[in-house]
């Protein structure tokens, strides 16, 4: 077929990683691009899969990478959207005219995925279901707990849970599942997902899941921030994102390794760089710019997402012989979009997928039955409401005695971690201009001057500062230890 393809085996010299005995379930084959694409892609990439036959005789189709790792993931998906997008472009002609665009887009895909909003939480012990804090309970942000039981983030809307009933739920569950001795972090896992289970049958819960949708239970499961539906709607057409459009441009001279470290700077600078400007709208906060920047990651799955379907939907056309019934559900359910994954490819939310792995070992054997896909979103649903209650706690616990009200509480991260103004800091101006003094500026620029894009109040009392250029737009980073700190501060005020 015009415009696909071909796979072509690799000798197992050119692929040593496995021993004799073990290579011979192993065939290793390389994606080669047809003729017409050749000169539209990098010299020296290539796409190596392994199509290994199971012990039941099922083959699998797997990149000779780690994905269960965020470096193997990023290797695999990158490779697969420039495979992916020069297809798109070679059948429509009128995307190449867009290239620019999408190669952002994965920038910003890549950018979010490093983001402090990204969700790490795994929830492998029981004191991680436990909220520890006096000021969550005073403050409404979880409920009190019935005598004898501890405090928990578990939702209210899945109704009395207690944590010992969870891992009571979770261990008999993980005994039905074959696991003879479960691990805590097993009981933690399926425990979590009887009470999604619960859920699936709560017609309270199944209308809060259903008013979602598919795409934002997925997104909101990876990051704990809430996007409004307008600023995600808008994101692309937003003058915040032309600025940052304008600012990539300017840097296209740069490689892709240092253009990301710009946009994936500590304390995300490049959001000043893109707020502050007067003209073309004027000045933003920066909590809008990050809310504008979160919302273009998130649209950036869609895009992604459609070049990885494909490349991959491409790789399943060309083996031989073809994969049968149960073999296709498996390699759909890993790599094309699915519509019970918000029309995204499962590999795109990876990060997921031990929390989901009771599920997904449901979805792989039987495929998309509503039941599966209830449960599975209710879970995702159960995961996203999770993890913010557990940010939310563990930030009461780090804050000073001071009670909040839940109004007065941070929402997301843009409020509590950053300060975008050097008024609001606890230093004084004089100690901001000694600052000023000894930053080392990030460009050559002359008649130009430094001026505080945002400041990050650290743990440890230290102060993590972000200047901008006037001239050039170039951020610099500064560190002040909490001791250098005490001391500008004493000194500002013998100053003054």
């Amino acid at each position: 077929m015009e415009g696909t393809g071909r796979l072509s085996v690799i000798p197992p010299s050119e692929f040593p990683w496995k021993t004799p005995s073990a290579a011979a379930a192993y065939t290793v084959c390389e994606w080669l691009p047809p003729e017409a694409l050749l000169c539209q892609l990098p010299s020296g990439l290539r796409w190596p899969f392994v199509l290994y036959q199971r012990e039941d005789g099922r083959r699998i189709v797997f990149p000779p990478v780690d994905l269960s790792s965020e470096q193997g993931v990023m290797d695999f998906v990158s490779r697969a959207f420039i495979g992916g997008f020069a297809l798109r472009a070679h059948r429509d002609p009128g995307l190449r005219a867009s290239f620019k665009w999408h190669g952002f887009l994965f920038w910003m895909f890549q950018r979010v995925r490093r983001s402090r909003e990204h969700c790490d939480y795994e929830f492998l012990f029981e004191s991680d279901l436990v909220a520890k804090s006096q000021a969550a309970l005073a403050t409404g942000v979880v409920d009190k707990p019935a005598p004898g039981h501890a405090a928990h983030i578990i939702p209210p809307v899945f109704g009395n849970q207690t944590v010992s009933g969870i891992m009571t739920a979770g261990c008999n569950a993980a005994l039905r599942a074959g696991h003879d001795q479960p691990t805590t972090a097993q009981k933690v896992q399926y425990g979590l997902i009887e009470v999604a289970r619960s859920g699936s049958m709560d017609t309270n819960v199944m209308a809060k899941v259903e008013a979602i949708g598919p795409r934002r239970l997925v997104l909101e499961s990876l990051y704990a921030a809430d996007i409004d539906d307008d600023t995600l709607r808008d994101a692309e057409n937003h003058a915040i994102t032309r600025r940052l459009l304008d600012w990539v441009v300017k840097r296209l001279d740069l490689d892709t390794p240092q253009l990301m470290r710009l946009l994936t700077a500590p304390g995300s600078s490049i959001v000043g760089a893109v707020t502050r400007p007067k003209r073309g709208g004027g000045p933003y906060e920066i909590s809008a710019g990050r809310r504008v920047l979160l919302a273009l990651g998130w649209r950036s799955y869609e895009h992604v997402g459609r070049c990885v379907d494909a490349f991959m939907a491409n790789v399943k056309e060309l083996i031989t012989p073809p994969l049968n019934r149960e073999e296709s559900t498996l390699f759909d359910e890993h790599y094309l979009r699915r519509p019970h994954f918000g029309d995204m490819p499962f590999v795109l939310l990876r990060e997921r997928s031990y929390f989901l792995e009771p599920i997904l070992d449901d979805l792989r054997n039987r495929g998309p039955e509503p039941d599966v896909v209830q449960l599975l979103h209710t879970a995702l649903y159960l995961y996203g409401q999770m993890a913010r209650l557990r940010r939310c706690v563990d930030r009461l616990r780090h804050q000073p005695a001071t009670i909040q009200t839940p109004e007065e509480m941070p929402t997301d991260e843009f409020v509590s971690e950053t300060v975008g103004d050097p008024g609001q800091t606890e230093d004084l101006p004089e100690v901001i201009e000694l600052l000023r003094e000894r930053v080392v500026k990030p460009c050559a620029c002359v008649r130009a001057s430094l001026s505080l894009a945002d400041s990050k109040e650290l743990q440890d009392g230290g102060l993590r500062l972000n200047w901008i250029c006037s001239a050039c737009e170039q951020v610099a980073e500064q560190y002040v230890s909490r001791d250098e700190r005490s001391a500008l501060r004493k000194r500002g005020c013998a100053d003054g």
